[in-house]
């Protein structure tokens, strides 16, 4: 399962090199246009900027970190290596793995833009206190949740997906 893991990792941290730079493009086109603007709006500014950079950073790093840290991550979340790889009873392993890794994946995606909406929310006034910036956070926050849920605890939400319920055949 350690090399299933491992390798659907790294092509992770391929996918997410992608993203990071079409991010990056998209943000440069966003800067150049905010540079080149001779009135710009008041809302864009230091803060924009430090969360468009932030955002890009925080993408980048999550990459990398799939990319070359591979070996950490799997003993991070205790990944073991349950021998040669496909094993014809891996099925479980298998799903697991695959779990493991649709959680990074929620976590690649939804870390940057829930660091980019928290200093979206910072650089307005009263912005923590307002329950219509607050509610920008909810998206973020409840993607964060799942993605948590998922990497910590796998087992638990594969057999969340496994029951069946009236109409699948258990139960009446």
């Amino acid at each position: 399962m350690r090399r299933a893991f491992i390798i659907g990792a790294k092509l992770l941290g391929l996918l997410a090199l992608y993203w990071t730079a079409s991010s990056m493009a998209q943000a440069g086109f966003s800067l150049t246009g905010y540079l080149a603007s001779r009135n710009p709006p008041a809302l864009l500014g230091p803060w924009w900027i430090t969360g468009l950079v932030a955002d890009v950073l925080l993408s980048l790093g999550l990459a990398l970190m799939l990319l070359f840290r591979t070996e950490r991550l799997a003993d991070a979340l205790r990944v073991r290596d349950d021998g040669p790889w496909p094993d014809p009873g891996s099925a479980d392993r298998l799903l697991r793995a695959g779990m493991l890794l649709l959680g990074v994946y929620f976590l690649v995606l939804t870390l940057p833009a829930l660091a980019a909406t928290l200093v979206a929310v910072a650089q307005v006034k009263n912005g923590f206190r307002s329950p219509l910036h607050l509610a920008r956070l909810i998206e973020p926050v409840l993607k964060m949740a799942l993605a948590a849920a998922v990497v910590s605890r796998p087992e638990k939400v594969i057999e969340f997906l496994s029951r069946r319920g009236p109409r699948d055949g258990a139960g009446g």
